[in-house]
């Protein structure tokens, strides 16, 4: 992120970073070995994508202000446990259920648009995180 920060500023940075992210998952959900089943792989992919893409500008922010990578694999290591290990295990479905619930549904992809805003947005004023000015103004986020 800091590198690419340099060369193409903090708002194209952090979507550019999360859109690797989501190409980088691609070959597991397509296989059918990783995401939920019961919604149509177009949906899966939709939700999927948002989802690693906001996530991703969080994790920019995160990785920008911390100066560490740490606190994002963190985040990242939480993310997977809480979701995959705990959450997706305690939701009784209901037949609809995996239209929502995961990383694969649509409930959390309000709340991670809201987060993607703030931190990407209003909280760190993309207007000042241009190129040259991220070191500069970092404080200010």
């Amino acid at each position: 992120m800091p590198e690419l920060t340099q060369w193409i500023g903090f708002r194209n940075a952090s979507l550019l970073s999360g859109m690797l992210w989501a190409v980088w998952h691609l070959p597991g959900v397509l296989s059918g070995g990783y995401g939920a089943m019961g919604t149509p792989l177009w949906y899966r992919l939709v939700c999927f994508t948002t989802m690693v893409i906001t996530t991703g500008v969080v994790m920019a922010w995160l990785r920008m202000k911390s100066n560490s990578i740490w606190p994002v694999v963190v985040m990242h290591a939480l993310h997977n446990g809480l979701i995959q290990t705990f959450l997706d295990r305690i939701t009784i479905d209901t037949g609809r259920t995996s239209y929502f619930v995961g990383e694969f549904g649509a409930a959390m992809l309000p709340f991670l648009f809201v987060l993607a805003w703030y931190f990407g947005g209003v909280r760190c004023k993309w207007k000042m995180m241009k190129r040259s000015h991220w070191a500069k103004d970092v404080s200010k986020c």
